[in-house]
């Protein structure tokens, strides 16, 4: 049977919640390979059936890039949905993102990802507001 995620939202909560598997002790950095954990995040974000339907008409899958708050998020998604990952990256941390993380630009990411990377940090550091920093926030769960 598969999981159903469904963590606890208190109904003072305005913040939208995504399950990860991993961070960093400051919380700058989140991922997840669970494919439910990705399957939920991914219909939190209403970004579902966008990511479905553009990773089934590639033959090998894709890579999508977009903002969460104050998270960068890249999905990878193969093309029969067997495997999926989602990297949450603080924009305010990874200001250089070619940088911080030249091995995982080697081995995960295509130049094209980490153009799109940039261009939506170069976006969020334009008109982010400390308003728009407490409307996401990433769960570590097991």
């Amino acid at each position: 049977m598969e999981k159903l995620y469904l963590p606890e939202r208190p109904a003072y909560s305005n913040k939208l919640r995504l399950l990860i598997d991993e961070c960093i002790e400051s919380g700058n950095y989140g991922l997840t390979t669970d494919r439910a954990k990705v399957e939920y995040n991914l219909k939190m974000l209403r970004m579902y059936e966008h990511v479905l339907r553009q990773s089934a008409a590639s033959a090998q899958g894709m890579s999508f890039v977009f903002d969460a708050g104050r998270f960068i998020v890249i999905a990878k998604v193969k093309s029969d949905q067997s495997q999926m990952s989602m990297d949450f990256f603080d924009f305010r941390v990874y200001a250089n993102f070619r940088e911080v993380n030249a091995s995982k630009l080697d081995h995960e990411f295509s130049e094209t990802v980490v153009s799109q990377f940039e261009e939506i940090l170069y976006q969020l550091n334009a008109s982010y507001t400390d308003a728009a920093d407490n409307k996401v926030e990433l769960l570590l769960e097991d």
